[in-house]
């Protein structure tokens, strides 16, 4: 609401609202609601200004790879959305994740590192909370095991395969629905690509 102008903070940090208030911000989200009704849709349950600064992927840097696009209003929710792009362009830069300051979309390399860098973040809480090690696949490598779970954070959805005492994590896929609790072989190609087949049969691929 701040961000949108629909409020104001004072430098002690207290906030004034006055009568016309809810009235305004009704006004506000029914205009956004009209102009990207599926935005709106996909931000309901994610801040897209808390991702700025998220690790691993998120829909912004989807956005910014191209490979999910809306059209976006020049004003409002649109300006806000290009203002936080902007900023997480700047926050990747920081981190090492692109290499040009003045980059303005990311590419596939780039948006797979993220993943990874997402990946290699929730395994550690999986792993404190379980006991089993993480694997991480690298090039070339594979791994067979169960698919156990799924598990669901802010910007991603994974799968989690597990094999003795290690698990590895995969981006969850529709057509992985009907693995669960099945046995999968996962594989990391050279260009870093993973696909998954049933067991050593032959199965559904990335």
């Amino acid at each position: 609401l701040e961000y949108a102008r629909l409020i104001d903070r004072s430098q002690d940090g207290s906030v004034s609202i006055d009568d016309g208030f809810i009235d305004r911000v009704d006004k506000h989200f029914g205009k956004i609601a009209r102009q990207s009704p599926s935005i709106v849709r996909k931000l309901e349950s994610q801040a897209f200004r808390a991702q700025v600064r998220a690790l691993g992927e998120t829909w912004l840097d989807r956005q910014l790879a191209g490979i999910e696009t809306e059209r976006l209003s020049e004003a409002g929710l649109g300006g806000e959305i290009r203002d936080a792009k902007a900023l997480r362009l700047k926050t990747l830069f920081e981190r090492g994740h692109i290499e040009r300051p003045d980059s303005d979309r990311l590419i596939d390399e780039q948006l797979k590192s993220l993943q990874r860098e997402g990946m290699a973040h929730v395994a550690k809480d999986i792993a404190q909370q379980t006991g089993l090690q993480y694997r991480a696949l690298g090039p070339g490598e594979n791994i067979e095991g169960t698919l156990t779970k799924t598990l669901k954070t802010p910007h991603a959805k994974y799968g989690v395969v597990e094999h003795a005492k290690e698990f590895t994590l995969v981006p969850w896929k529709n057509e992985m629905e009907h693995m669960r609790r099945r046995q999968l072989e996962i594989t990391m190609s050279r260009r870093m690509d993973l696909s998954w087949q049933l067991g050593r049969s032959r199965g559904l691929g990335r």
